[in-house]
């Protein structure tokens, strides 16, 4: 019955429902989510704020909470994860796609503040003596989630990156070095993440190597990541007991109204 409600008030009003799961509790929250078709409950996770939905993926059973995490942009995905407890974020991980895992340790492997720690780990590459068929096979299999993929050299090294419509366009019998183009100044890992700003502020693509101190491609980081963590902080969303604190004494003192500001305050402190 729990289900049929709540797949029904999520359809008919989409926004209202998104504010009535923020303002329950993390156990309820993660009760009305665990009543939904699996399918129809990881948007929910990609809606609601980061602090609020990473308390109520910690109640959900970890295979719930993996398949969740594994249909969301990987952005999201490691925004969550960053919220939740070390023994939480341990059970997910188990459960999630060897590979996918792979890509969130090595990056929650940097320290906090660092470009490491904002990456996108998960990432394919081509090699430039790739035939373009070769490559758009690669691709395809890979499900590409950008316009842009980077080329590296024999030592893992980017040496160029290539537009995916250039790529879709090309004769089968070319190879990737034949259409690629001069790739931007990479940025180490270990690097401030307000410290790379001449690199995301230029024109480009809009993901930027990331590289280790051997110059070797780890992942890429995306450009939008950079503005939402020097604006807001990569860690910097409040945590969900202190969220919950605020909401209940905003409600107590000032009512609907003062629920409607703390949830102001809380969308403004966890970025867009």
């Amino acid at each position: 019955m729990l289900s049929e409600f709540a797949t029904a008030f999520l359809a008919k009003y989409p926004d209202n429902a998104i504010t009535a799961l923020e303002g329950l509790s993390a156990s309820d929250l993660a009760a009305v989510i665990d009543a939904l078709e699996p399918h129809a409950s990881a948007p929910l996770f990609a809606r609601m704020l980061p602090a609020r939905a990473a308390a109520a993926l910690a109640e959900l059973p970890p295979a719930r909470a993996a398949y969740i995490l594994d249909r969301l942009e990987l952005t999201q995905s490691m925004r969550l994860l960053l919220q939740l407890g070390d023994a939480a974020r341990a059970a997910i991980m188990t459960e999630l796609e060897p590979a996918l895992a792979a890509s969130f340790e090595r990056a929650l492997a940097f320290p906090p503040g660092t470009v490491g720690r904002a990456m996108l780990a998960r990432i394919h590459s081509l090699r430039g003596s790739q035939r373009t068929a070769v490559a758009r096979a690669h691709i395809v299999a890979g499900a590409m989630e950008s316009a842009w993929i980077y080329v590296v050299d024999a030592a893992l090294r980017p040496c160029g990156v290539v537009s995916l419509v250039e790529l879709l366009r090309a004769p089968g019998e070319s190879d990737v070095a034949s259409i690629m183009q001069t790739a931007p100044s990479a940025v180490s890992a270990l690097a401030r993440i307000d410290s790379v700003r001449d690199a995301a502020l230029a024109e480009g693509p809009e993901l930027l190597p990331v590289v280790d101190s051997e110059g070797r491609l780890l992942g890429v980081l995306p450009k939008l990541e950079w503005t939402r963590a020097t604006q807001f902080g990569i860690d910097s969303a409040p945590a969900p007991d202190l969220v919950s604190a605020w909401l209940a004494v905003a409600e107590l003192f000032w009512g609907a109204g003062g629920r409607a500001l703390a949830h102001l305050t809380e969308r403004r402190q966890a970025g867009p």
